[in-house]
């Protein structure tokens, strides 16, 4: 089945809310969004835009591909027309998909690089913690930052070590949050790999 139009254009609206604002949760409002009527749209230059969207994505799968490419920073329905944001949405599926082997694999290679887990989240003279860093230069995803901060809870720790007008660290922070509700794993699997890091680096 295919969403129409409209339906496409009201779940891409809900979804960048929830990237884009704090207050809105795609969960808890169940994607709705006041105030947008079917006449509206109809006379929307970007209705033709969506029309292409809804062609192309079925509904099974279209919640994941808007989702993959509000993660890299896309906003505008433009944008989700280019031929990147099939790569980026085909990358997010594989990395959906082995979300937990991933999550070792990135954990393993992040704690090589220091003394032990607590150094990935210290705050050093000002400068931003390690796991920031591993996250700008790629060596860990998003996904795996949203796990961590589930378990350990370190964005409220860096809010109050960086402050929340950090810019970098804000535009990081909201993401983080707004990934997590989209995650699937098991939770005791991820906790006992965790686990078995903090103890093997004591």
């Amino acid at each position: 089945m295919r969403l129409s139009a409209y339906d496409t254009y009201v779940l891409f609206l809900s979804l960048k809310n929830h990237f884009t604002q704090e207050k809105y949760d795609y969960f808890k409002y169940k994607g709705k969004i006041k105030n947008i009527s079917k006449n509206s749209f109809s006379m929307s230059k970007d209705r033709f835009l969506y029309q292409r969207i809804c062609r192309e994505y079925d509904e099974s799968v279209i919640l994941d591909f808007f989702v993959a490419n509000f993660i890299k920073g896309k906003v505008w329905i433009r944008d989700f027309l280019e031929e990147e944001a099939k790569d980026d949405y085909m990358s997010y599926m594989k990395r959906k998909q082995a979300i937990t082997y991933n999550f070792d694999n990135e954990l393993s290679k992040a704690l090589s690089k220091v003394e032990n887990v607590q150094s990935l989240f210290r705050n050093n003279g000002g400068q931003y913690p390690e796991i920031i860093n591993l996250y700008l230069n790629n060596e860990i995803s998003i996904e795996t930052m949203a796990i961590l901060n589930s378990f350990i809870g370190f964005s409220d720790k860096f809010d109050q070590k960086l402050g929340k007008d950090d810019i970098l660290w804000s535009k990081i922070r909201l993401l983080c949050l707004k990934v997590q509700n989209f995650l699937e794993y098991d939770r005791s699997k991820i906790k006992n790999i965790l686990k078995d890091k903090i103890n093997a680096t004591k």
